[in-house]
Formats: structure tokens, sequence, C-alpha cells
């Protein structure tokens, strides 16, 4: 699935970057890759890369901007809307459901509670600062348009099913989303420390829904 992900952003035109922990094995797939100590090793069950680690290469080979994707995510662009959302996203983010299907590309439904593109341009790069979130995990694809929303940036959702994901067996660690919500919380110092994670999640989703143009 990542094989088929990568190489169809390749065909689209894309310079693909990987970007690794320390002691990965990254020969795989044909694309740039790029080893960070910027991981969660030690702190979570896997040295998942964090959000920041994206953007500290974006600021060091100063990119226009960037798109942070998950790696099985395949992109078909046939009427090129790409270069329009690149393009908009020099007026704020622009972010993306993904399309599931069963492994044939048929009849794809939007995953409705989850984002997993986002195209930053270098003007808002600042607005993702370290932090312990990270690919992989949850809660990083609600935090990235939070902190556009908080700071008054516009959102752009995409709506055209370009980004496509085969459906596969999750795993779901109740412990770690609880977690990521506390960090969440703690990191944005958010006002409803007494309500559970899952009302701050669903507050937060809404508050998404509802700025999302």
């Amino acid at each position: 699935m990542q094989a088929t992900a990568i190489q169809s952003w390749i065909d689209h035109g894309a310079a693909v970057i990987s970007v690794n922990g320390e002691g990965e094995d990254v020969a795989a797939y044909p694309c740039v890759y790029h080893v960070t100590g910027a991981t969660s090793k030690g702190l979570m069950k896997a040295p998942y890369v964090f959000v920041s680690a994206f953007i500290e290469y974006a600021k060091k080979h100063d990119l226009e901007h960037v798109v942070i994707i998950n790696s099985d995510i395949v992109l078909k662009d046939p009427d090129g809307k790409m270069k329009e959302y690149l393009a908009a996203s020099e007026n704020g983010l622009v972010f993306a459901n993904r399309h599931d299907h069963n492994g044939d590309f048929a009849n794809p439904t939007r995953y409705e509670h989850g984002f997993d593109v986002f195209i930053i341009h270098r003007k808002f790069f600042d607005l993702i600062p370290c932090s312990m979130f990270c690919m992989g995990q949850t809660w990083w694809d609600y935090w990235i348009p939070y902190r556009f929303i908080r700071a008054g940036v516009p959102i752009q959702l995409v709506k055209e099913p370009i980004f496509l994901h085969q459906r596969h067996q999750v795993q779901y660690d109740q412990k770690e989303w609880e977690r990521m919500t506390e960090h969440f919380i703690w990191m944005e110092r958010y006002q409803s420390p007494r309500r559970g994670p899952q009302q701050v999640t669903n507050e937060v989703y809404q508050m998404i829904k509802r700025h999302a143009k």
C-alpha cells in the first residue's frame, strides 16, 4: 500500500520525502529519506516521528509549502485539483479527509472523523511548534487545524475524493488517545479541564467543522 501511495505522488510530479527515525529501514521506496532524532522513542510504543520534524525539514530546505500526508494515502487527481489547493494554501490551511475503499478504488467513502492530508504554506510554518504530536498516533490531525483556527487563519477542507485509502485493521490504543488528549489540553491551555477525552475531542471536531469552508 505504501509503495502504491508513494508512486501515485511521484506520478503527479511531487517530490516525496520520507521522514524517519534513526535506525529505521529506509531503502524500500523511491523517495528522498530524511533521518531525524525528533521521535517519540522512549515515550511511546514505537519511535513515531513528531509532526514538527516535517515543518523543520521544510524550513531548513526553504520549501514554499509542505504536504504532510500519511504514507498509505494514494493521490488520484485526474483534474489537477492539487495545483489549485497548493495555490490556495497561501491564504490558509488546506486539509482533507481520506476516502476509504476495499482495495479496488471502487465506491470510496469519506472517513469523516479524521484528516490525513495537510497543505501548509511557508507563511504558516510557525503555527506548528514542537510538541509530542506525532504521525501514527492520535490528535495531531485535530491539533493542526485547531492551531490555524485559534490564530484566525482560514481553513479549507478538500471536497473531491482525490485522497484514497485502502481499508485495513487499525491498532487503536485507548490509553494513548487519552494521553494525547491531555497533551492537547496542556499544550493549548484548553479551557475544558474537567471534561473527559471524548467530550474534548467532540468539541474540537465540531469547531473544525464549523470553521472549514
